[in-house]
């Protein structure tokens, strides 16, 4: 889906073509769009996602594909501009969820990841795609902590444990997230 850029100048229009990479990775993405869904590669991406929109964040995630677990099969990709969902509302730019038991996950982009440059792209990309990485070791530190320290027994202990640990997890994630991006 090519478009003609138009450049206006006084009294005349000059109109250019796309470059020779734009028109590529609008080619990439178009046949992303088309391939079948048993050859789809990984990332799986919804229908409902605008094709400007789903362009811009193929562009980003496809050459991060080598960071999903092996035990992640598909991760579908998709797009949010519901202004009042939580995640939206509590600023975020990218928000996973996934499922070790059924391996995959799930990417979802709001709005305000186009706020960013496209450096600050790929490490937000990169941050969520290493949740999926850690989710395994979270899920069961989370569950022995909810099994040793009962709700009923010691709550502001085991609130407090909880939450050091997500500060810990969070913090693990985005270190490890900028020393890849660093190598990129």
């Amino acid at each position: 889906m090519s478009r003609i850029i138009e450049k206006k100048a006084p009294k005349t229009t000059v109109k250019t073509a796309p470059s020779k990479a734009d028109r590529a990775l609008t080619k990439a993405w178009e046949s992303v769009q088309n391939r079948p869904l048993e050859s789809a590669g990984r990332f799986e991406y919804r229908g409902d996602i605008p094709p400007d929109i789903g362009r811009e964040i193929f562009k980003v995630i496809e050459p991060l594909e080598w960071l999903m677990p092996p035990w992640c099969y598909t991760c579908l990709v998709g797009w949010n501009s519901d202004a009042n969902d939580k995640d939206a509302q509590g600023g975020a730019a990218v928000s996973c969820s996934a499922s070790y038991e059924y391996r995959h996950m799930c990417l979802t982009f709001y709005p305000s990841f186009f706020d960013a440059r496209p450096p600050e792209r790929r490490m937000m990309v990169i941050h969520d795609l290493l949740h999926c990485v850690t989710k395994v070791f979270m899920d069961y530190a989370r569950e022995e902590i909810e099994r040793l320290l009962p709700d009923d027994e010691a709550p502001k202990y085991r609130g407090a444990v909880l939450d050091e640990l997500t500060r810990r997890h969070e913090a693990m994630t985005q270190d490890l997230a900028r020393l890849i991006n660093e190598r990129l």
